[in-house]
């Protein structure tokens, strides 16, 4: 069951669950302040021969790994090995259950001064709410046990008197898997008689989108001496995101001029602010970071010929589009100044989106293929068949008046900006506190189109012609269309990503 959004309009838009294809998943940095290398996105080979969404879910990660370790009253800076083992993950069911282990080890750069030596297992209960879209996860201590040494004194986890527990909850909508967790935690440590004890919570947020993702924890900590106090906070985060360029080639006597590469990046840092710390240690600096180094990895994209359209003023993101595989009819046959129809749009979407497609069924279920037919008029026959339906499986499209959905009508502005508003599952960010709007023509705008439009007047998505009209019935051309899906896939690549990290650790690499 989907959430819907009940009203009598023209268009309407609802949130699904997606499996989006991206690798990671809540809490492949762990859950203890440090930061890993990132798991990286997929390169677009990958994605068409590994189907790598299903087949990831449980795969190992083994990253070079920091931590600021505080229990001996100085930041201590520990770079060691990662290793987080699943036995599971969430599937298709109601509700599960899976393992997962971190081991955090010395590695070869790992500092005398500081060591790390940390087992941890989590048993993972799980369950969904399908009217939300919505999946709970708990996570409960299996097994601990920690050896920490700093400066030569060594402190032992008591795991009797030690607890662990996180819990986190994700949001999926058309194009975004959104996550909020919470952890709280004591760990008991002794050393030589005496014990130590780090009490810390925190929250953290993450996204996965098939163009970035990003996970940011604030973490505050205290730790309790037999002899002294201190407290802190940590803000480590850690992203991956792809950049696209073009690359114009040197030979001269070559039969392209270039193409597009997309940059596949990751990103992990941390900021620490000390707000007590105990006399002994005056002198030590209150603020520091830590990041770890990373590798671009370059992803060479098709060239496709558009110059053609050189004049046009969306030629770049028409050739985006292009070498994204998002477009890929001939190229004489797209005509920006053309009107551009639902189906057209609602494909574009899906393959911008990475929404898995259904492949085509054989002819001994033909009878199964009928009881997929959800609008009359769309039919299994037609080559946009499988865009539609993944559309109206992730909740993406409902349809037109009579339970129609009338592909061949051409898209209006505010149609449109409603589907990549609910794809982002933002439409939240439209609600108008006061009776002010952003547009002239606010009255022309479709009662249910008010709340898509503001947001994505609010984000950037859209912007008013210099009159303050936005032309909310107007047909959109092609051009148009391409224009508002490449940015999308922009805003999916950069703005997501800086509120998920700068803006809250306040702290750039």
């Amino acid at each position: 069951m989907r959430k819907y959004i009940v009203s009598l309009i023209v268009f309407i838009c609802v949130f699904s669950a997606l499996s989006v294809s991206v690798w990671a998943s809540p809490g492949d940095m762990g859950f203890f302040g440090g930061i890993t290398e990132g798991v990286p996105l997929p390169k677009a080979i990958e994605e068409i021969l590994a189907g790598n969404a299903a087949a990831s879910a449980t795969a190992p990660i083994s990253s070079s790994y920091s931590e600021i370790i505080f229990i001996g009253g100085r930041p201590a800076e520990f770079t060691g090995q990662i290793s987080i083992r699943k036995g599971g993950a969430v599937n298709d069911a109601d509700s599960g259950q899976y393992r997962v282990t971190y081991d955090i080890f010395p590695g070869n750069a790992t500092d005398a001064n500081a060591i790390l030596d940390r087992n941890i297992v989590f048993d993972v209960q799980w369950y969904r709410i399908r009217e939300l879209e919505q999946v709970i996860k708990s996570f409960s201590v299996a097994g601990w046990s920690e050896v920490i040494v700093v400066d030569g004194q060594t402190f032992v986890l008591d795991p009797a008197l030690s607890f662990f527990d996180v819990s986190v909850l994700e949001d999926h909508t058309a194009g975004v898997m959104y996550y909020k967790g919470n952890t709280s935690y004591r760990a008991v440590y002794f050393s030589g008689g005496l014990s130590t004890t780090i009490e810390g919570n925190s929250q953290f947020w993450g996204y996965k989108t098939a163009w970035s993702h990003a996970e940011t924890h604030r973490i505050s900590e205290q730790v309790l001496n037999d002899e002294w106090q201190m407290a802190y906070e940590v803000r480590p985060s850690v992203s991956a995101f792809k950049t696209l360029q073009y690359s114009r080639n040197e030979p001269q006597l070559i039969s392209f001029p270039g193409n597009y590469q997309e940059v596949l990046t990751t990103e992990s840092g941390l900021a620490y602010n000390i707000y007590h710390l105990p006399n002994q240690f005056y002198g030590t600096p209150l603020y520091g970071t830590a990041n770890l180094d990373s590798i671009n990895v370059f992803d060479n994209l098709p060239y496709v010929d558009t110059s053609m359209y050189a004049a046009d003023w969306a030629h770049q993101d028409i050739a985006r589009l292009y070498a994204l595989s998002v477009l890929d009819q001939p190229v004489p046959m797209f005509v920006p100044s053309s009107l551009i129809t639902r189906s057209q749009f609602v494909t574009m979407l899906v393959k911008a989106l990475k929404i898995p497609i259904e492949p085509p069924q054989p002819s001994s279920n033909r009878r199964r293929d009928s009881e997929r037919i959800v609008f009359p008029d769309i039919t299994r026959e037609r080559p946009d068949y499988a865009y539609i339906m993944a559309a109206w499986d992730s909740g993406l499209v409902v349809g037109k008046g009579g339970g129609q959905f009338c592909p061949d009508d051409y898209v209006t502005i505010e149609e449109a900006v409603h589907m990549v508003v609910t794809a982002l599952g933002l439409l939240r960010l439209g609600i108008e506190p006061t009776n002010m709007t952003p547009f002239s023509d606010d009255a022309d705008i479709s009662p249910w189109a008010k709340q898509a439009l503001y947001a994505g007047r609010r984000i950037g998505l859209i912007t008013p012609q210099l009159d303050g009209t936005i032309n909310p019935g107007l047909e959109m051309t092609k051009a148009a269309g391409a224009a508002i899906i490449n940015r999308l896939i922009d805003y999916m690549r950069t703005e997501l990503l800086i509120d998920y990290t700068e803006h809250i650790v306040h702290f750039a690499w």
